[in-house]
């Protein structure tokens, strides 16, 4: 007789195509485990056998599903509803006097070594889907689902206690002491908690029913039963006491961290009013009242309307009601809205699959997971970061490709934002210290930013966006970190920046690469346009204030030029004049003036343009972000004609528009002004730009609409 749950058993499909003898001898070892006593049906009795049948299990699940790659085994577990007995099993040895006098439990052991492969993530492929996959993949995930509810709501409130102590045993025992088996313990426990955390909720359900498997419930559940303590404990000990869990330690933050907002979080923490973030809703009710209000209903637009649009061959159009008198596209748009819609042959690009979508945290859960962070940037996450960088530079087996590269930066970006927001504004932390550099000086070395550029360059040939996004976040927040190290009241801190920042602009390498990342912001994705934008402002910020206050600053140049051969003996002295000549060779000075121009092309532009054409969803510092770097092209620099395009003016003209009035806007105004003047100017100068207006314009056409003249082409002598 097996226990009632809350959750229904699912129903057996004699059409999934399961051996109904597998079915039945799963079916058996799964009712040997254990069940009510008859006495009191609240009391979980134990069978003769638990052990040896949680040990078939295992094997069943490692000779069938995993050897043949199926499913069939997990599909009838999770009709079995053995998670049900296998938290049972838990919270009983929770209270046992085995795990109390610091000995290793087997059955909690085994019922962990079943819980990994029930959690494990279903990350198939379409190359590697299989038929018996696509039966029971959907299944399986609703199950995981209902396995993290059952296993974060259990009524006796500590399945994962007695999980991370069956773990403290091997923890305990020095590494160069601990035997093969200790350590296998030790991941045990971790990868369950990393398949907890990634665990999302099933798409189709929008009601309560899920609630409890939630990011903010799930952080509440880890911090009361002291799973982030250990957390904390293996994370201060990498690398002296734990070495090979340094990989699955990130994996876990990674997940922990995932769709949150860091900027936000940090701001909970600081405890004023003034630092609290507004209320989102109140913030876009706000917003729409300023374009609402200049489309308003008056005493004279509450009648009818007709209005007949007569084209060129004849033909009529009829638009009928007031709303085509408030504006000069409203009437057309009106027509277009009655026209078929047919399937764009080219969408934009979907949501992140890595990085998902925002998650919303309450009160207590921010407490909590600020309270985890500080404590993990203070206790040694520098050391953890470092351990796993070098494991990356070794091709480790424990790095698994460049998903836990991406995983790494990531863990590594959102670290640098929390912290330095919590630098910036000297939070003491509980023991009462503050952050320093010292907490993030392996996220700022040469060996990590050699890592960066290579796994963003390798995103961007692979098409990889998430890991491009990832690096570039990271590259964001590093530039950040060590400007705010720049304006530091300590000479120790300016003068570890301005070496930071002379090693990173040195080559010129990675002007080519901020480059190809800004093109690549073509018809992306709204999250992946905001990370782009940004890094590309803060690098251009940060390039232009190092080479103003370096005067002979130079670059290394893509390549050595090649020394003529009659010029041969010149260069004949020692071996080390020789070196050193060749090293001047490949060094020129740097020209701030010469690179900006790099990052005025109309390819360049594009994806800051298509970021600003979703203002409205923008706040105002993204949406002051885009008209900088149009003020830098446009004013700065000169490159009018450039942005003299139907696209870029109708949406500067609606930005203007909806954002008339608001004081957040105020920048806004001034440059669309400016921009309205030069462009009605070069309109009467050359007529001409009527027609250029609705095409791209070539680098030709656009220097001679701004100067009146043909570029002159500088050609090389004959040699």
């Amino acid at each position: 007789m097996k226990m009632d749950v809350t959750e229904p058993h699912f129903k057996k499909n004699n059409t999934d195509g399961i051996d109904p003898l597998l079915r039945a001898h799963i079916y058996g070892l799964v009712s040997a485990l254990g069940g009510p006593s008859p006495d009191d049906p609240n009391i979980y009795t134990l069978g003769d056998d638990v052990l040896g049948c949680l040990r078939d299990i295992k094997r069943w699940l490692k000779g069938y599903d995993e050897k043949l790659d199926r499913l069939d085994v997990a599909r009838c577990l999770s009709e079995a509803n053995i998670i049900v007995d296998l938290l049972e099993i838990l919270s009983q040895s929770s209270t046992e006097g085995a795990l109390i006098s610091n000995r290793p439990n087997k059955i909690g052991i085994a019922c962990i070594e079943l819980l990994v492969p029930l959690t494990w993530p279903l990350n198939k492929t379409e190359l590697s889907m299989t038929v018996n996959h696509h039966r029971h993949l959907a299944v399986l995930q609703r199950s995981q689902a209902y396995y993290k509810k059952s296993i974060l709501a259990h009524r006796s409130g500590c399945i994962l206690k007695a999980c991370c102590v069956n773990a403290l045993p091997s923890m305990a025992v020095a590494l160069r002491e601990r035997t093969p088996r200790e350590e296998g313990v030790i991941r045990l426990v971790l990868y369950l908690i990393r398949n907890i955390l990634q665990i999302k909720e099933p798409g189709t359900e929008h009601d309560s029913t899920w609630e409890e498997i939630s990011k903010a419930s799930t952080i509440e559940s880890l911090d009361s039963q002291g799973v982030l303590n250990i957390l904390l404990s293996i994370t201060s000990g990498v690398p002296e006491q734990f070495e090979q869990q340094d990989v699955i330690i990130i994996e876990i933050i990674f997940y922990l961290l995932l769709g949150i907002n860091m900027q936000h979080l940090a701001t909970s923490m600081l405890g004023t009013e003034s630092t609290k973030v507004k209320d989102p809703l109140a913030h876009i009710l706000k917003s729409e009242q300023i374009p609402m209000g200049s489309k308003a209903q008056s005493r004279h637009t509450r009648f009818g309307t007709t209005i007949v649009l007569k084209q060129d061959g004849g033909q009529r159009k009829v638009v009928t009601g007031h709303s085509a008198l408030l504006d000069e596209g409203a009437g057309l748009q009106k027509l277009d809205a009655t026209k078929k819609w047919h399937k764009p042959s080219n969408n934009r690009a979907n949501k992140s699959a890595m990085l998902g979508g925002g998650v919303h945290l309450s009160s207590d859960a921010q407490r909590r997971l600020c309270g985890f962070l500080s404590q993990a940037l203070i206790s040694g996450f520098s050391c953890l970061f470092q351990n796993v960088r070098k494991a990356i530079e070794r091709d480790s087996e424990r790095v698994i490709g460049s998903a836990h590269i991406a995983q790494l930066f990531f863990v590594g970006g959102s670290l640098m934002e929390f912290g330095r927001v919590l630098k910036q504004n000297g939070v003491i932390l509980m023991d009462s210290r503050t952050l320093t550099i010292r907490e993030f000086s392996t996220m700022l070395q040469p060996e990590t930013f050699i890592i960066l550029f290579r796994h963003i360059r390798e995103g961007l040939e692979s098409k990889s966006w998430d890991h491009v996004r990832v690096g570039c976040r990271y590259f964001t927040q590093a530039l950040l970190m060590v400007l705010d190290m720049i304006y530091s009241q300590d000479q120790s801190e300016k003068s570890i920046a301005e070496n930071i920042f002379s090693r990173i602009f040195y080559e010129e390498t990675l002007q080519d690469l901020m480059i190809a990342v800004l093109r690549s912001g073509r018809k992306q994705a709204l999250e992946y346009l905001d990370t782009l934008t940004e890094m590309i402002h803060v690098y251009l910020r940060c390039l232009e204030r190092y080479s103003k206050s370096s005067a002979g600053m130079v670059v290394r140049s893509k390549r050595a030029p090649k020394l003529r051969s009659g010029n041969v003996e010149t260069y004949s002295g020692s071996d080390s004049d020789t070196k050193k000549t060749g090293r001047l060779q490949a060094e020129k000075l740097f020209d701030f003036q010469q690179c900006e121009s790099k990052f005025l092309s109309q390819s360049a532009v594009e994806p800051f343009l298509d970021f600003l054409s979703h203002y409205p969803d923008l706040d105002p510092s993204q949406t002051k972000r885009c008209i900088n770097f149009l003020h830098r092209v446009f004013v700065k620099r000169g490159a009018t004609v450039g942005l003299f395009h139907i696209k870029a003016i109708r949406l500067l003209q609606s930005l203007a528009r909806d954002t008339r009035g608001s004081p957040d806007y105020s920048e806004v105004t001034g440059f669309v002004q400016y921009f309205s003047k030069h462009l009605v100017r070069k309109l009467n100068e050359y007529p001409i730009l009527f027609v250029e207006i609705l095409f791209q314009k070539s680098s030709k056409i656009s220097y001679f609409l701004q100067h009146g003249e043909d570029r002159d082409r500088n050609t090389r002598e004959p040699r």
